[in-house]
């Protein structure tokens, strides 16, 4: 039974950075939001968000460049997705790419 709920940062990247997170013990995880935003335009990048050790994709995105782009918008994603205590997320960023998930923890207690 779940008893206390904490919004946590899960992932902040910054720029190929790969970052992860894993469930502490006594914990269920729910990843809830990712942001990637594109700070190096007009290059080509991707991102992505996977479960580990499944490899599953959780969610992931590409910018394309536009001949005029001179500033770009966050990219939200708003997901649902549930990892147990030892399981892991980790994001793959490319260069041109800033990213940071969140979510909540739900404490377990018997």
């Amino acid at each position: 039974m779940a008893t206390r709920v904490y919004s946590t940062r899960m992932l902040i990247g910054h720029a190929g950075t790969n970052p992860a997170f894993t469930c502490p013990e006594g914990f269920v995880g729910i990843l809830k939001m990712v942001t990637a935003c594109w700070v190096e335009p007009p290059v080509p990048a991707g991102w992505g968000v996977y479960h580990m050790p499944s490899d599953v994709t959780v969610v992931n995105g590409f910018f394309q460049p536009e001949a005029e782009v001179v500033s770009t918008v966050p990219d939200l994603h708003e997901v649902r997705f549930v990892f147990y205590a030892g399981e892991t997320i980790r994001a793959v960023i490319d260069a041109g790419v800033d990213l940071t998930a969140s979510g909540y923890m739900l404490e377990i207690t018997q």
